[in-house]
């Protein structure tokens, strides 16, 4: 839990939701629950650090109203945030989900893509429009079933179906619907058909004192811990063995204050929580994981104290020309460096402090010129020469060069001596 957030009592009154004759007030995809104060310390001591279950995943979702630049996304990345990002609505792409999306890519965070189906154009070609976009295959896909504009109703029944099996048809993924409890009997009735099975992600809002919502994960965590909804718990929908361990996310609050937003983003941020330990949220429902690190091939300078280093991580590795306590492996490595295989020719880094300089190459050559190639202390033919290296003698490339005063292209030869040869006009063939 973050240690950074610093609640404070707004001194304006926010925007009602009128609950005189209904305690549960309903707007447009979300309930609102106004719990009593016997509730609330009922939960507050149920839901003791000692006695939660365990601690419930958190969540956020992101959409066109966050400008760019305003998502500190570093922020969810070191407090391990699952991010649920918009895709759009109906057939038209929400204006921030590229570079919404791009950002979490970086950062391989734990996505959800989710969007809103919109009644007045084609179900069936707004989700193979919404499916032709990049990277929707790459995620699970929710289905945020709630009305797209004031003016337009939320799908049907039939629509229903034709959207979730049309996405079904073309995701990897089993898909997810978010919506609240009272839009999905006023759609279903008071039990779900026999082709409806996802994960629910469920929208309550709770008053921590009214009008005031729950503005914090902390604050709401301690009275309700890993409970379900209370529209939930009392709803026919979810009585069923099919249904009732359906609801996996609780969307408690569209007034969050977490600090995970710059200057200039929203002041009122939705918050959700997982309902299942965070290892089988990501693993069943969201179908995330820790990347496999890729090898790629690179040639590892192994400097002084090798006997300091860790030989179990040079495994599999042929090691040559073992000379005054240095020595050269080639061999395929687990990128350490956090740079992009894209960023491998330009990326040299010591690993671990044990004295191993990984020096990505371009490529490997053999000298295919009859008298031999020089080999010089710069790239230029006004560089001293070295020595010359024989012909089909294999050498390799870090780098490359255009001489400004030669016809020639050259290329460096050792990862850490200036030392070149000319490789252009066929005076090597590539291996």
């Amino acid at each position: 839990m973050s240690n950074l957030k610093v609640p404070v009592k707004p001194n304006v009154v926010p925007n009602r939701i009128e609950v005189s004759r209904n305690p549960t007030a309903r707007i447009v995809g979300a309930d609102y629950y106004r719990p009593s104060i016997v509730n609330q310390l009922i939960g507050r001591l149920a839901n003791s650090a000692s006695t939660m279950p365990f601690e419930p995943p958190q969540i956020v979702d992101v959409h066109q109203y966050y400008p760019k630049g305003t998502i500190d996304w570093d922020y969810l990345q070191e407090h391990n945030i699952i991010v649920q990002i918009s895709v759009g609505i109906g057939n038209q792409m929400g204006v921030r989900y590229l570079h919404q999306i791009e950002e979490a890519r970086k950062r391989n965070l734990p996505v959800v893509v989710w969007h809103i189906p919109d009644c007045t154009t084609g179900i069936v070609e707004q989700v193979q429009e919404v499916f032709s976009w990049p990277y929707v295959k790459d995620y699970v896909f929710c289905m945020d079933v709630e009305k797209p504009r004031s003016d337009t109703r939320v799908i049907n029944a039939t629509e229903f179906k034709w959207y979730a099996q049309t996405i079904e048809s073309l995701s990897r993924f089993q898909p997810m619907v978010y919506s609240s409890e009272w839009i999905l009997r006023a759609i279903f009735g008071s039990t779900f058909p026999s082709w409806y099975q996802y994960h629910h992600w469920i929208a309550q809002y709770v008053y921590k004192n009214y009008p005031y919502l729950y503005e914090y994960f902390d604050d709401f965590v301690a009275v309700y811990g890993c409970q379900l909804p209370p529209s939930v718990k009392t709803s026919s929908l979810f009585v069923d063995p099919v249904h009732k361990d359906s609801v996996v996310e609780w969307q408690f609050t569209h007034k969050g204050r977490e600090p995970f937003v710059f200057p200039g983003g929203p002041l009122s941020r939705d918050l959700s929580l997982g309902l299942l330990p965070i290892e089988r949220l990501l693993k069943e429902v969201i179908h995330w994981s820790e990347p496999e690190v890729e090898p790629w091939d690179v040639e590892v300078i192994v400097q002084r104290h090798a006997n300091a280093i860790n030989q179990s991580y040079l495994n599999n590795v042929d090691y040559y020309n073992y000379l005054g306590g240095d020595m050269k492996a080639t061999g395929r490595f687990p990128d350490t460096t956090g740079k992009t295989l894209e960023e491998k020719h330009i990326t040299e880094a010591i690993a671990f402090d044990l004295g191993i300089l990984f020096k990505p190459y371009l490529y490997k050559a053999k000298v295919s010129t009859g008298s031999g190639l020089k080999v010089r202390n710069a790239p230029s033919t006004n560089g001293a020469h070295l020595r010359s290296l024989p012909y089909q003698s294999e050498i390799t490339i870090y780098e490359e060069k255009l001489s400004s005063i030669d016809p020639y292209t050259w290329g460096r030869i050792d990862p850490v001596k200036s030392e070149w040869c000319a490789v252009s006009h066929g005076l090597t063939a590539k291996i």
